[in-house]
């Protein structure tokens, strides 16, 4: 009979990892049995890092922050382990209260960070620039510090185009203007689809808040011809048709394979329900009549895409995604055999960071 002591390290690993996707309070037990246990939960354990602001604090604390980064900054196997870093504070008063240094120390001591959220207020530009070496609005310097591990960025806006820049093997891109506080949004640069291409020429994956018009879609395809994944939220297209009109110009991406866009009130097709709860409270039958009128809305749009696109020599789209990714819910249309988008799928988002936590069959 096998001992506890006497268990290989891989078996306890495979142990751990079993107990980590079925039941994370007790894997945090688990993870204070011993030493042994300890180091095989830490690749679980600080997988990824989340800073962020949570109910009920009236803003970040730094109090503490720089020490505690400092005992991170002594833990190898925690270093070596961190493969995703989300930093989105909630700061009131910023011009008082700077990024700690110990932060930026963090960022360039994780190996094997893959995928980096920062979701900051615009104040705090000039604050990461000095950090990343970058003087001025040239971007393109031999003293700037990069992040060569670093394959998905997420940024609160185009302004913050310059930690994309920093990140050479970058392979996705989210830019979809991100709520940093509840202040006024200001003004942001639009998306420059052409510098982004000439740094990233191969960039596979790009979301963002364009519409999917044809001058937009037309400037991506010439750009970044090896997308792949394309999210266009945006609106402001012309009724009744909305984006019918421009579904053709997405045969020129050779590569597409998943596209998201807005749900049915968002295409510009004619469909937009009540936004206040009253109206559905006062008319009982509202809320169906809305639900039909936005899964016919939907139905058109999928057929539009089939003839359009799908049915195209070469096409390789294989499925469009629907539906806001900040709340809500997303579903995906899968394409079939038969050339036909079926609704297959729901995901649930994290409300934290929007990563995928959940896919159900429909």
């Amino acid at each position: 009979m096998v001992t506890y002591p006497a268990l290989p390290f891989d078996v306890i690993h495979h142990i751990c990892s079993t107990v980590y996707h079925m039941n994370h309070k007790a894997f945090c037990s688990l993870s204070l049995v011993d030493q042994r246990i300890r180091t095989a939960c830490i690749p679980f354990l600080f997988e990824e890092i989340i800073f962020d602001r949570q109910w009920g604090e009236d803003g970040i604390p730094w109090d503490g922050v720089p020490d505690a980064i400092e005992d991170i900054l002594k833990q190898r196997a925690i270093l070596n382990a961190v493969r995703s870093l989300h930093f989105q504070p909630w700061v009131h008063k910023f011009e008082e209260s700077p990024i700690p240094t110990a932060f930026f120390k963090l960022l360039f001591s994780l190996p094997n960070l893959r995928h980096l959220a920062i979701l900051l207020q615009s104040p705090y530009q000039d604050q990461f620039r000095r950090e990343l070496g970058l003087i001025d609005e040239d971007t393109i310097q031999s003293g700037k510090k990069l992040l060569p591990t670093v394959q998905s960025v997420r940024i609160a806006s185009a302004a913050w185009m310059f930690i994309s820049d920093c990140s050479p093997n970058l392979v996705a891109l989210d830019v979809t203007n991100a709520s940093t506080t509840n202040w006024p949004p200001h003004q942001d640069p639009d998306l420059d689809i052409a510098k982004l291409g000439k740094i990233h020429p191969e960039l596979e994956e790009l979301y963002c808040d364009l519409p999917g018009t044809e001058p937009n879609v037309r400037e991506i395809a010439d750009h970044l011809p090896r997308i792949q994944g394309l999210g266009l939220w945006g609106r402001g297209y012309r009724e009744p048709n909305g984006i019918l009109d421009h579904l053709h110009a997405f045969t020129r991406l050779k590569n597409l394979k998943s596209l998201s866009v807005p749900g049915a009130s968002g295409l510009g097709m004619g469909f937009y329900p009540p936004r206040c709860g009253n109206a559905y409270r006062q008319d009982p039958g509202l809320r169906d009549k809305a639900a039909k009128q936005g899964r016919d809305t939907m139905e058109k749009f999928m057929r539009g895409i089939e003839t359009r696109i799908i049915s195209e020599k070469g096409s390789t789209l294989r499925e469009v995604v629907v539906g806001s990714i900040s709340w809500g819910g997303q579903e995906i249309w899968e394409k079939g055999e038969d050339g036909k988008l079926r609704r297959n799928k729901a995901i649930e988002r994290s409300g934290r960071t929007r990563k995928v936590i959940k896919v159900t069959k429909l």
